[in-house]
């Protein structure tokens, strides 16, 4: 263990002198982590060129005289400043931990280095791992659930409404002459049209239920758990009257119309690929049948 005496320190300040690590650490330190608190004499010194120095100044309530060493570490952003009490360093039982001082400021200062570095790959390592689970598992466009979570949520639900012995719905939703404005107005329009519907569609449904987009313009919402049929058809009903509101986008005004297929469990089947294939079939009887309205499976 390094022994620095009663008023001594050893600290580790990044290369714009704000702190890492301090030896010994006293109460609250982590509140002044990446904080900027050292003496102008110091930023000085730094200030002028000098890589490494020593100096003394009286610090503290208790005005200690102390002499202050640093260095700057080489292909490292980081300086390393060692401070001892002058009446420490002078005491005989200090001397030999003052002449053995270098090699352990530098097992501590490496000690320091490590974890700081370990600490940064950890939380890079953690970034890239939550970007492959984003881009693994969510749309791009919409930041809405893709297939794959889609498949995840619904199949849970699906068993949860068994284990219970409830109802459930999914609903299949495609938005009206989409093509129309892609063709017309240019791919970035309708990708903001996209966006825009995704958001409307989460202030339709309850935080329990998924909105899910399944490339181009056709999304699906499953509702986790209803009571009987007209519960779907409210949610249907609110979904079209979000989306029929003007959506202004650069110097367009757009007016959007959706056509919603609607399948239930356990009404319209007893498995997942049963209940999707009737909410799609439905939702192609709203497209013949005029668009704008939704459509339960008959």
């Amino acid at each position: 263990m390094l022994d620095v005496g009663r008023h001594g320190s050893v600290v580790l300040l990044r290369e714009d002198l704000a702190l890492v690590a301090r030896y010994p650490q006293y109460e609250g330190i982590e509140k002044d982590i990446g904080k900027k608190n050292v003496s102008q004499k110091f930023q000085e010194l730094v200030k002028s060129g000098k890589t490494s120095g020593s100096y003394s100044t009286v610090t503290g309530a208790e005005n200690v005289e102390r002499i202050i060493s640093f260095r700057k570490v080489d292909k490292y952003p980081f300086y390393i400043v060692v401070s001892f009490a002058i009446g420490d360093y002078l005491a005989e039982w200090q001397k030999l931990v003052v002449q053995g001082s270098a090699i352990t400021v530098c097992f501590v200062f490496f000690t320091l280095l490590t974890s700081w570095l370990y600490f940064r790959n950890w939380k890079q390592r953690l970034a890239a791992i939550e970007q492959v689970n984003q881009l693994a598992y969510y749309d791009s466009l919409t930041n809405l659930p893709n297939r794959r979570l889609l498949g995840d949520r619904l199949t849970h639900a699906f068993a949860q409404a068994k284990r219970f012995r409830r109802s459930m719905a999914v609903m299949f939703l495609d938005l009206d002459n989409f093509k129309q404005v892609n063709d017309t107005l240019g791919h970035e329009v309708g990708d903001e049209l996209l966006k825009v519907v995704a958001e409307r569609l989460h202030t339709c449904v309850r935080s329990i239920d998924t909105v899910s987009r399944q490339g181009g313009d056709e999304f699906i919402v499953v509702l986790s758990e209803i009571n009987q049929l007209e519960d779907a058809a409210v949610v249907a009903d609110k979904i079209m009257s979000a989306i029929n509101q003007p959506i202004q986008i650069q110097e367009n005004t757009l007016n959007i119309t959706t056509s919603i297929g609607i399948a239930a469990y356990p009404i319209n089947g007893d498995t997942v690929i049963e209940i999707m294939k009737k909410a799609d079939a439905a939702m192609y009887e709203s497209k013949n049948g005029g668009r704008n309205t939704y459509s339960f499976c008959t």
